[in-house]
């Protein structure tokens, strides 16, 4: 199998390139700068250069390939939400699929990748109530009206259109991503590295996750089994409150949590970013289940005795 990955030298994209190079496949990854990226994507892969709007150049690129993989976008944090960054934020997502979507338009049938696979993310969804036990949400619940809900809908808006055209299309909505190389697990792990971890405003928001292996099974999954088109949920069975997620990577730092931060300072400090930090969202992967898909780590504690090893 032949895979080609957009914006492939990003955590996942390094992850999947490494799984599917080791098993024998072929990864042709598209930089829009092949010179930098060669030192973050492992040895085997191909590598070529592509520009946001550049469809003849993507075309050429993944004339033949089997499979499309898009991970590109400008990263969501930690840079202030100006009004021009999150046009960013929104642009670089949308602007990546639409090139590649109309490359695949352009190509004749027999030589057009029969699979699209694009990602967004669990923030499609509208926030979790922080009651007792609220239900999940899962593949067939309703999206958000929030601004990463906005850019879920219009990334995966764009890359419906290859249905037209008869490649099928994969919509993976992934959650927080532990990886021991991960910004996400840096920035959260170092105030309780220092002593200084603990809750965030009530603590009992939702943190919905996955391991890496887990996330890169999954999109695996979805590049090959015709049977995934449509939303498919990138989470762990695992949800929990953030107070229980901070706890426990507490304990496998063998640290303290005693030092909670208000909910109305994260909110001055960080402003509409502060969703980051204290939105919640309890997803289930119902159609992985489904599928049969065996999760390497279904709770916290075995993802972080992994991560922090």
């Amino acid at each position: 199998m032949k895979v080609a990955i957009v914006g492939g030298s990003g955590l996942v994209g390094r992850a999947l390139t490494r799984s599917l190079l080791g098993d024998g496949h072929e990864v042709v990854v598209l930089s829009r700068d092949p010179e930098r990226g060669r030192r973050h994507v492992a040895p085997g892969a191909a590598l070529e250069r592509w520009q946001v709007g550049d469809v003849d150049a993507m075309a050429k690129a993944i004339d033949g390939v089997d499979a499309v993989v898009v991970v590109a976008g400008a990263r969501v944090a930690p840079l202030p939400w100006t009004r021009g960054r999150k046009q960013t934020i929104l642009e670089s997502r949308v602007q990546a699929i639409r090139t590649v979507v109309d490359a695949l338009a352009g190509l004749p049938p027999e030589r057009r990748p029969t699979t699209l696979v694009v990602v967004s993310g669990i923030d499609a969804y509208p926030e979790t109530p922080e009651g007792a036990d609220p239900a999940p949400w899962i593949e067939s619940s309703p999206m958000g009206t929030e601004f990463l809900a906005q850019v879920s809908r219009a990334v995966e808006d764009e890359a419906v259109r290859a249905e037209g055209i008869g490649t099928r299309v994969a919509r993976l909505r992934q959650g927080h991503v532990l990886s021991p190389d991960a910004d996400l697990v840096w920035y959260l792990a170092l105030p309780v590295r220092l002593f200084l971890g603990g809750r965030l405003g009530s603590g009992r928001q939702w943190v919905s996750w996955v391991h890496i292996d887990d996330s890169v099974g999954l999109f695996r999954r979805a590049i090959g089994d015709p049977a995934v088109d449509g939303v498919l949920n990138v989470t762990s069975p695992g949800a929990i409150r953030q107070v229980d997620f901070v706890r426990a990577m507490a304990r496998t730092l063998h640290r303290p949590t005693w030092f909670p931060s208000p909910g109305w300072l994260i909110r001055l400090v960080l402003g509409e970013e502060s969703a980051l930090l204290l939105g919640s969202r309890r997803v289930a992967p119902a159609r992985a289940i489904e599928l049969g898909y065996g999760f390497r780590y279904a709770t916290i504690d075995e993802a972080f005795e992994q991560v922090f090893d």
